[in-house]
C-alpha cells in the first residue's frame, strides 16, 4: 500500500503543481518555497490563453482528428484482428509477423515516405492527411487478435451451420462480444493522438489546421516573460478532454481487460 501510495504521489505531483501554478499570477509563479495551494488563486492565466490562440479552433481540430482516428482503429483492428485470428488464408503467420514487426519501426522513420505520398495525393496540410494515415494500427490488431482467439469457436461454427457466412458471423456474433476490446482500442488511440505532436508538426503548415499541442507551442513566448502560468494553463486546457474521455472509458476499459484476462 505504501508503495502504491508513493507511485500515485510521483505520478499525481506534476499535474498538481500545474494545475496550482496556472491558477497563480506571474509574479507568484516562481516563489521559494513553492506552494500548492496558490495565495492569491486567478483565472487571468486562462484568459491569457484564449486571449493569445484561437482555442476553439485548435480544439476543434483535435477532436475531429482524434476520434476519427479512434473510430478508424477500432474498425481496422476490429476486422485485422478477426481475420488473422479466425479466418484461414495463404502466408497468415508470415503476415500477421510483418504487422508486428512494423510496430518497431521509429514514426521518425515513416515520415517523410508518408510526406511523400500524401503530398503526390494533395492531402499535406489537411487534417485528412492526418487522419487517414493513422487508421492501421498494429498494436491494436494485436490485441484484437488475442481477444478473438480468447472467444469460444462453437459460436462462430453454430452460425455457420445456420447458413451464415464470414461477415455475418463476425458482424453479428463476434463483433458485439469484442466491444470491451474495441473500447480500450479507441481510448488507447484518442489519448494518444490527442497529444500528438511530431505528425502535426511535420505535415500541417497553416495554423488554421493545427491541432491544440502544435498551436500550443506559439504560448511560448509567455516564458521570456516570466509568465509561466499561461502556459501550464494551456496545458491544463489540453489536458481536460484526454482526462474526460479516460474517465468515461474507464469502464469498457476495466471490463475488457477483465473478460480478456476470464477467457484466456
Amino acid at each position: 500500500m505504501a508503495g502504491l501510495t508513493v507511485c500515485a504521489l510521483l505520478t499525481l505531483g506534476p499535474v498538481v503543481w500545474t494545475v496550482s501554478t496556472s491558477l497563480r499570477t506571474p509574479a507568484d509563479s516562481f516563489n521559494l518555497p513553492p506552494q500548492i495551494v496558490p495565495a492569491h488563486p486567478s483565472t487571468a492565466a486562462y484568459r491569457g490563453v484564449f486571449d493569445q490562440i484561437d482555442v476553439w479552433l485548435l480544439a476543434l481540430n483535435s477532436t475531429l482528428v482524434t476520434a476519427l482516428i479512434a473510430v478508424g482503429q477500432m474498425i481496422t483492428a476490429g476486422l485485422a484482428g478477426y481475420a488473422f485470428a479466425r479466418l484461414e488464408f495463404r502466408f497468415k503467420k508470415p503476415l500477421f509477423a510483418l504487422v508486428l514487426a512494423t510496430m518497431m519501426v521509429p514514426l521518425q522513420v515513416t515520415i517523410v515516405p508518408v510526406f511523400l505520398v500524401l503530398k503526390s495525393m494533395g492531402l499535406t496540410d489537411t487534417l485528412l492527411g492526418l487522419i487517414i494515415p493513422a487508421f492501421p494500427t498494429a498494436f491494436g490488431t494485436f490485441l484484437m487478435r488475442q481477444y478473438f482467439l480468447g472467444m469460444p469457436k462453437d459460436l462462430g461454427e453454430a452460425a455457420m451451420l445456420d447458413g451464415a457466412g464470414p461477415w455475418r458471423i463476425f458482424r453479428s456474433v463476434y463483433a458485439p462480444l469484442a466491444t470491451p476490446g474495441l473500447a480500450i482500442v479507441g481510448v488507447l488511440a484518442f489519448n494518444y493522438h490527442w497529444n500528438e505532436f511530431f505528425r502535426p508538426l511535420i505535415l500541417e503548415t497553416s495554423g488554421q489546421n493545427y491541432t491544440l499541442p502544435l498551436g500550443l507551442v506559439s504560448l511560448q513566448g509567455n516564458l521570456g516573460t516570466g509568465s509561466i502560468s499561461v502556459v501550464l494553463a494551456g496545458v491544463v486546457l489540453s489536458m481536460i478532454p484526454a482526462v474526460a474521455v479516460f474517465v468515461v472509458g474507464q469502464r469498457p476499459l476495466r471490463e475488457g481487460i477483465t473478460s480478456a484476462g476470464v477467457n484466456r
